[in-house]
């Protein structure tokens, strides 16, 4: 199949009109240059989280959890569905996902020598899928995931 761009009075004579935006600069407007280092630095950044790791999502006595962990980033075409119990290679960019998905449940506790101290809460903060890195080839990768973690939870 061949393609041919046609102009604005071809478009006409087929019937199509297309309204050119009118586009306005003003004159105090500057433009910003971008160094060729932040752009090769954000491409090191853009491979490093796609690289491949082998991980494995713990299984759970839980006989009402999901079966695997349902991992999207940014919209429905970059989704994964990754298996409990099984290693499998996902993307860096996945794995950050799922290190970040934590809940926060609270215990509750009271005193029975001071009952009008009332009751206390006190929260714990887990991961909702438990998982393990099984292998990450990047020397960076550890630094990278000791970071993460050591995030807090909210």
């Amino acid at each position: 199949m061949t393609r041919k761009n046609l102009n604005a009075d071809e478009l006409a004579k087929a019937g199509v009109y297309v309204e050119v935006p009118n586009i306005v600069v003003p004159e105090h407007a500057s433009i910003e240059t971008v160094a060729d280092t932040d752009i090769a630095e954000l491409a090191r950044d853009e491979a490093f989280m796609h690289e491949k790791l082998k991980i494995r999502v713990s299984t759970t006595t839980d006989v009402n959890a999901p079966p695997f962990a349902r991992v999207t980033v940014n919209d429905i075409t970059n989704r994964v569905d990754i298996p409990r119990g099984v290693v499998v290679h996902v993307k860096r960019l996945h794995v950050e996902v799922l290190a970040r998905m934590r809940e926060t449940r609270y215990r509750q506790y009271q005193n029975s020598m001071d009952p009008e101290a009332g009751n206390n809460l006190h929260p714990v903060h887990a991961q909702v899928y438990p998982f393990e890195i099984i292998e990450d080839k990047n020397p960076r990768g550890r630094e990278w995931f000791e970071r993460l973690m050591s995030e807090p939870t909210y």
